[in-house]
């Protein structure tokens, strides 16, 4: 769950008079929902679906706007499993982009009953949609000064990690000197786990 984007959709949907609306970021086998309002369960809780439930995937694939008017008789869409089992029947997406503007979902609106989209629906779903690519070019840009944060995180402790796995089995010093190395080194273990979350390596020198 994602309170910005689930915002988001709550205004898209009332903007826009329909029952849901996603922020779908789309990838080769799933579509997760960083923002929903009104699923249906049990995907309200799932926050994605498979592929086979995806319209987003299209606006992804063809970087454009989609606007489906009804579903059932679509050819593009009529197969689609989303139109059954989510009562899926109008959708109208707007591509969402990363800074180096690669599309990576959609921001879309969707109705239970067949609708003629206009262009004050596209515009303002657009303006919405800007608002998406901005909060996520924002995150990419913290994501990469953490990223290398940690990373010179990781040059400055990996020594500390290498005299202190040195220095736990020197049967020289006493023992609770030892086991003071050791929870050093214990510790240094969690904090380089949590840099590999990051992405980031622990570079010890060599």
């Amino acid at each position: 769950m994602d309170e910005h984007f689930d915002k988001l959709t709550v205004m898209a949907g009332r903007l826009l008079r329909v029952p849901v609306s996603l922020v779908s970021m789309v990838d080769v086998e799933r579509q997760v929902f960083l923002g929903a309002t009104g699923l249906p369960e049990p995907w309200a809780t799932r926050r994605e679906t498979p592929l086979t439930h995806s319209f987003c995937q299209h606006v992804v694939m063809n970087d454009a706007p989609l606007q489906v008017s009804d579903a059932r008789v679509d050819p593009l869409v009529r197969d689609n499993r989303a139109v059954e089992e989510l009562g899926v029947v109008a959708y109208l997406g707007i591509p969402l982009r990363t800074a180096e503007r690669v599309t990576i979902g959609s921001l879309c609106a969707i109705d239970s009953r067949p609708r003629e989209w206009t262009a004050e629906d596209l515009a303002l779903l657009q303006d919405l949609a800007q608002l998406a690519d901005a909060q996520i070019a924002l995150r990419g840009e913290l994501r990469a000064a953490l990223v290398q944060m940690a990373g010179d995180l990781a040059d400055l402790l990996s020594p500390a990690r290498e005299v202190a796995q040195a220095r736990e089995g020197d049967a020289s010093l006493p023992a609770v000197v030892q086991g003071d190395f050791a929870t050093v080194r214990e510790a240094l273990a969690r904090y380089a786990a949590v840099l590999a979350q990051w992405g980031v390596a622990d570079r010890p020198r060599g």
